[in-house]
């Protein structure tokens, strides 16, 4: 099932995972060799049963390994000090209080236009994670790190390079409960090449075409679609992040005031409407 004692060297070769490799690049407004390093620590494109790719798991930590994890490391700016919980909430309360709100939304319509998972994910977390207080941060999920054996009850190097992978690869998908993850969405900046973009507010004309009351979460998407690109995943990730924010309003579930995460066990009685997160889950009503 897993790609299991596997070198470095033998994942992600072949044309076909250097070109699915080359998209997220160029997505994401990032250098090539660098997506290149982390997407071969984490997903293998190569893997025999999986024609989408697989995650990397046991991977032989032989002298490729140890330099690219510093490569890595570096471009993050990484050390090896230990990260406790304490120092992870704190961090993410700080980063909240004085992220740019401005420069936060224009990353929002650049990253929604572009399938650009990180850009949308931040914007994600920070409306996600509205009226936090530390005892409030505290209550989330604290996984520790992904690897298990070492340095347990901390979170290091390796785990924040998964999640930077995860950020990138699908922007933390349901990731917004764990602090591990929120951490690198906020405190980790990703080395973005220079670009100029284009920048168009979408938003209150596709909030003018939504009907609450006609529209299936399936009809979102659909309209979505006449002003954003990507998968299904991709336009669920920006609707989901439009409803933190307030911007999409569930009839019944207003997040004035609230601390989103508080809900997110909170589900609707429409099994499928589960696969979306609080409060668009409740769309189509209870």
């Amino acid at each position: 099932m897993y790609n299991k004692h596997m070198r470095l060297i033998e994942i992600n070769q072949t044309d076909k995972a250097k070109k699915k490799i080359t998209k997220f690049a160029l997505k994401n407004n990032l250098e090539y060799d660098f997506v290149y390093l982390l997407f071969s620590l984490c997903w293998n494109y190569d893997d025999e049963l999986y024609d989408e790719g697989f995650w990397v798991q046991d991977l032989v930590k032989d002298k490729e390994y140890n330099e690219r994890i510093d490569i890595i490391c570096k471009i993050l700016k990484l050390d090896n000090n230990p990260i406790d919980k304490n120092y992870v909430v704190e961090t993410i309360y700080k980063q909240l209080m004085n992220l740019n709100k401005g420069i936060l939304e224009n990353n929002f319509l650049i990253g929604s236009q572009n399938e650009n998972y990180p850009y949308v994910s931040k914007y994600a977390s920070y409306h996600y994670l509205a009226n936090a207080t530390v005892d409030r941060l505290k209550t989330l999920d604290w996984k520790h790190g992904i690897f298990e054996g070492k340095n347990k009850g901390i979170l290091d190097s390796e785990t924040i390079i998964v999640n930077v992978f995860r950020k990138i690869f699908r922007g933390g998908s349901v990731d917004k409960d764990t602090l591990d993850f929120l951490y690198t969405d906020f405190a980790i900046e990703l080395p973005y090449l220079d670009k100029k973009y284009n920048v168009f507010d979408w938003t209150n004309e596709y909030l003018r075409i939504i009907d609450q009351e006609k529209d299936t979460l399936t009809d979102l998407i659909k309209k979505l679609k006449q002003y954003c690109k990507g998968n299904k995943q991709f336009l669920q990730t920006i609707l989901e992040a439009l409803s933190y924010s307030g911007k999409i309003k569930v009839k019944g579930h207003g997040i004035e005031n609230k601390f989103i995460p508080d809900y997110r066990n909170e589900k609707s009685k429409h099994d499928n409407s589960n696969d979306w997160t609080y409060p668009l889950r409740f769309w189509n009503g209870k």
